[in-house]
């Protein structure tokens, strides 16, 4: 299964950067198509602007370990992600994140979502100026 493996370091503690990464309702701000991703008990339910169309999937918790790791798998969805945070000797944290993409994902949806490594970096960009304070609303001008 294809997958994207980047990492990123943040101004902030491994708390900090995963309170955010872990407040699901806060994703349309740092991952562009993410229209609303809502969180019941340890399930996830996605909405994903993808071009012309709107998808849904649901996706359930595995992994939560407040300022270490966060994981999810979507057995019916395109991806499971995995994230770690890790201190860094200067305060920080590096953040790694892999994301693994299902066999069946149609190149179509992959194509009109933008999934993909350059999608990746710009998401973790926004994500790393949204931790680190440095803009209110990231995806304003994106």
């Amino acid at each position: 299964m294809p997958g994207i493996n980047e990492t990123i370091e943040v101004a902030a503690t491994p708390e900090r950067a995963y309170a955010v990464w872990a407040d699901f309702a806060g994703y349309p701000r740092f991952v562009k198509g993410v229209e609303r991703l809502q969180r019941s008990g340890q399930n996830l339910h996605w909405v994903v602007k993808a071009g012309p169309r709107t998808v849904e999937w649901d996706a359930e918790i595995l992994v939560e370990e407040p300022g270490r790791r966060l994981s999810w798998k979507a057995p019916d969805g395109p991806i499971d992600t995995d994230i770690t945070f890790e201190a860094t000797a200067e305060g920080g944290t590096c953040v790694v994140f892999n994301e693994t993409m299902h066999d069946s994902l149609p190149a179509a949806f992959a194509a009109l979502s933008g999934f993909g490594g350059s999608r990746a970096k710009d998401d973790l960009e926004r994500y790393k100026q949204l931790v680190e304070g440095h803009d209110p609303d990231p995806l304003a001008n994106a």
